[in-house]
């Protein structure tokens, strides 16, 4: 099952002059250009507490989404915080915004999601534009109750975690979003896009879960917080992060990016109207 782009982001850039966010950015696991593994479980500080291994495309029955390995992390975090990936550098330009996330694996026979112990939260972080903190927008997804003595697997999103599974999160999203069930193993896209808003002075943030053939699984929006940061200061990215994982067999993960939002110029020239990343697809 290998991962192929679609040319429009491409086409763009022969058409006429593209800006960028600082972190054009892509690792899979097929000797990080980096010079180390994208998802670091090793790292310094709390980000660093979930083992991670690389796995031949194939092991376990899962497909590598591009090249011909990809990684597991997990089964567990050891130290309260799970693994880290950097995004190649802090990124302090906005732009015209970006698109940021991960594939990640997801296994409906792990026997954790049926003992209601699975979860894992996966945050993608942005900067201020003096290369500081700025704010986590988190993915949810654990395992919940269906009210028939069972456990479904769900997912929604906040700006906070709790290191832990708390299907209070998962249930009650301050973006006003139901929890979305899965039905399918597979991979999935998580990503994070952040652009300017409508609203003055703001950032438009859009959640989204995209499935094997990109279409939307999921997705939440919100505007960043003005007491955090403005569209006056804010920056670019700052990191992908598993704040936790508790799974049985490990969470797989691959193909993890950071992708700019073309300048208007260049979405009028490709007849995309409004906000268009370049959407990664995958083959069957």
């Amino acid at each position: 099952m290998k991962m192929t782009t679609t040319t429009a982001l491409a086409a763009a850039v022969l058409l006429a002059p593209v800006a960028f966010a600082e972190n054009g950015y892509f690792e899979s696991f097929e000797n990080p250009t980096n010079g180390y593994t994208p998802w670091d479980g090793s790292g310094t500080g709390a980000a660093g507490g979930s083992a991670v291994s690389v796995l031949s495309s194939g092991t376990n029955g899962i497909d590598a989404t591009d090249g011909t390995q990809y990684g597991l992390i997990g089964p567990a975090f050891t130290n309260g915080s799970g693994a880290f990936d950097h995004f190649g550098a802090n990124g302090l330009v906005f732009g015209q915004g970006f698109s940021a996330g991960t594939d990640v694996y997801i296994d409906l026979t792990d026997a954790a999601i049926a003992a209601g112990t699975y979860g894992f939260d996966y945050s993608i972080g942005i900067n201020g534009d003096d290369g500081n903190h700025a704010q986590d927008n988190i993915f949810h997804v654990g395992a919940l109750s269906n009210g028939n003595g069972g456990f479904d697997l769900a997912i929604n999103a906040s700006h906070n975690t709790d290191f832990l599974l708390n299907a209070f999160k998962i249930n009650n999203s301050p973006f006003g979003t139901s929890p979305e069930t899965f039905t399918e193993s597979g991979w999935y896209t998580f990503q994070v896009t952040f652009t300017p808003s409508a609203t003055p002075d703001s950032v438009d943030i859009l959640f989204e879960v995209l499935d094997d053939v990109g279409g939307t699984f999921f997705s939440a929006t919100t505007l960043n917080q003005p007491a955090q940061y403005t569209l006056s200061d804010v920056g670019g990215d700052r990191y992908g992060w598993f704040t936790y994982v508790d799974t049985t067999n490990g969470l797989p993960v691959d193909a993890t990016f950071v992708q700019a939002v073309p300048e208007p110029t260049s979405l009028a020239l490709l007849g995309l109207g409004g906000l268009m990343v370049a959407r990664r697809r995958r083959s069957r």
